[in-house]
């Protein structure tokens, strides 16, 4: 970091126009040779980026992959600026090829002289350490070697609303895509735990998803972050039922976004990264409280059948998410005793894609036979842990379980045996004082991503 820094509480969008307003007046400086023209060799970038205190302030970052800043690409990521997607074919459109603009100060430091420029050296410097994180925890061995990015990518919702304020992970065209971001807060494309969040996305599709039935891609598709919903009080029966497909789709959808979230702060250390580009998340995606309550298997499949549609369905798997990432978050600071260097949440990390395997191992058991609990891949986190050689006795892991998770159906090895319970499309008997079940109607279609053909 240079002693000249800005510092800034929020990067926010009026200081992207400061920053290119002193790139114009470096044009002037270029004209009359106080500064040097952006050099190929250059490996240092001026970007937004975040301090020990979670403050965003423009820094000497560098970059050691960004190969061709010119062309905006390097051997760890390509950028594409306002392209079209074309899903059947599985790829990103753009016309020619995208133009970086920098220029050079005279400590070697390289100024973005456009927003789409600033975007994307900021994008590819998280990226870069992301890399790194994928190496020490082996997931890198399972992702694309050279994503793509798109940056200001024009689409509409099922509403034809156009999409704001946004990112999404599309495992379609296996891709990282940002719409345009029109708030006064910190830029999504700048934020560093949001960054994380998406590339999560791939490494879940991946290593979990990819194995499955197609449709269970949409358990990756991202909606607004902001989607949230309390749920109804269940009662002991539904008057709507919900196929075990479609139920687990959602139930997946949370889990992959909780851990999208775990895994943004694994990366960033930061509890409200999600809030501070999304004011109407900076509550209800807090990562700072007390463990929560999971939903238990039939409060979950109450709220997902008596949705109305599949957007108030999303709403409900992102509230389980939050529920992991909560969770995790505090398991990881009673493990390490409340240290949260990045040495030591990289340790987690490597945990957490253990965990994954096993995951996969068990939804190839159970996915198309029953509807899956919630608290599901807990147990497959503890398995991951178990087999590592150090934290792992820190803490009571079954009072810790049994307090989240009072009426969980899968057990954990160690602790006192719980039946597994095993839901089909039969609703369970209600008492006499419940409503009388009704004739349970066809059970909806598969979810529809939001970047689906029509």
């Amino acid at each position: 970091m240079l002693s000249n820094a800005h510092n800034v509480d929020n990067f926010d969008l009026k200081q992207a126009e400061i920053l290119l307003r002193t790139s114009l007046i470096l044009v002037g400086l270029i004209l009359s040779g106080c500064i040097k023209n952006s050099s190929e060799s250059a490996r240092t970038f001026r970007i937004p980026w975040s301090d020990a205190q979670n403050r965003y302030t423009l820094q000497d970052i560098e970059i050691k992959t960004f190969d061709e800043p010119q062309f905006l690409r390097g051997s760890l990521a390509e950028f594409f600026i306002e392209p079209t997607l074309i899903i059947n074919e599985g790829k990103l459109a753009q016309a020619g090829v995208p133009t970086g603009r920098f220029l050079s100060t005279p400590s070697g430091s390289q100024v973005a002289l456009d927003d789409a420029s600033l975007q994307a050296a900021t994008l590819y410097a998280h990226l870069e350490k992301l890399n790194e994180l994928d190496v020490s925890s082996g997931a890198a061995s399972f992702l694309n070697k050279r994503p793509a990015v798109a940056i200001k990518v024009g689409f509409v919702d099922e509403n034809n609303r156009v999409m704001e304020n946004n990112a999404q992970y599309n495992p379609l065209v296996d891709a990282i895509l940002f719409v345009p971001y029109t708030d006064s807060k910190l830029p999504i494309t700048l934020n560093g735990g949001v960054v994380a969040h998406e590339h999560f996305h791939s490494i879940f599709h991946h290593i979990v998803l990819s194995h499955f039935d197609s449709t269970m891609t949409y358990a990756g598709l991202d909606l607004d972050e902001s989607h949230q919903v309390l749920p109804k009080a269940p009662h002991e029966i539904s008057n709507k039922d919900v196929s075990i497909k479609t139920y687990n789709l959602y139930l997946l959808r949370g889990i992959n976004e909780g851990l999208a979230d775990f895994w943004g702060w694994i990366y960033s250390g930061d509890e409200l990264f999600v809030g501070r580009s999304i004011s109407s998340a900076l509550d209800v995606r807090r990562l700072d409280r007390k463990d929560p309550q999971f939903f238990d298997l039939a409060t979950f499949k109450f709220v997902i059948a008596e949705s109305d549609n599949s957007e108030q369905r999303v709403a409900h798997a992102y509230s389980l998410g939050t529920q992991y990432a909560i969770y995790f978050r505090n398991i990881f600071l009673q493990l390490y005793e409340k240290k949260t260097d990045p040495e030591t949440r990289a340790k987690v990390a490597k945990t957490l894609v253990k965990a994954l395997f096993k995951f996969r191992t068990e939804l190839a058991l159970r996915l198309e036979k029953e509807y899956l609990p919630p608290e599901i891949f807990i147990a497959s986190f503890y398995k991951a842990l178990q087999e590592e050689s150090s934290g792992v006795q820190t803490f009571n892991v079954c009072e810790s379980y049994q307090r989240v998770a009072p009426l969980a159906h899968d057990k954990i090895a160690g602790c006192e045996p719980v039946q597994p319970v095993v839901e089909t499309t039969t609703p369970p008997a209600v008492e006499a004082k419940t409503p009388p079940a009704v004739e349970t109607p066809a059970p909806p279609p598969p979810a529809k991503g939001i970047l689906d053909e029509k």
